[in-house]
C-alpha cells in the first residue's frame, strides 16, 4: 500500500511525499502526480520525498533514478541512496 501526499509549501515548490511500498500497482500514480507537475505551466520546483518509503520494484528504482535530474529527491533512505546516487 502506498500513501502520496501533495502539498504546496509555498507558490514557487511542491512537496510529494511518499509512504509505504512503491511497486507496479502504485508506480503509475507517483508517475501521474509527478508528470502532473514536471508539464505544468507553473514550472514549480517539484521535491519527492521519499523518507518513509518501506520498499520499492525495480522499476520504481529506474524511474525515480530517471527522474532525479528534474525533481529533488529528498530523504532517500539508507537502502536506496546508494543506488540512486552512484555515480
Amino acid at each position: 500500500m502506498i500513501c502520496i501526499k501533495e502539498t504546496h509549501p509555498n507558490d514557487q515548490t511542491v512537496l510529494i511525499s511518499v509512504e509505504g511500498k512503491l511497486d507496479r500497482d502504485s508506480l503509475p500514480t507517483l508517475k501521474k502526480v509527478c508528470k502532473h507537475h514536471l508539464t505544468s505551466d507553473e514550472k514549480q520546483a517539484v521535491i519527492v520525498q521519499l523518507d518513509k518509503l518501506q520498499g520499492l520494484s525495480l522499476e520504481a528504482k529506474k524511474y525515480l533514478k530517471q527522474i532525479g535530474n528534474k525533481v529533488q529527491l529528498t530523504e532517500v533512505p539508507d537502502f536506496l541512496a546508494m543506488e540512486l546516487f552512484a555515480p
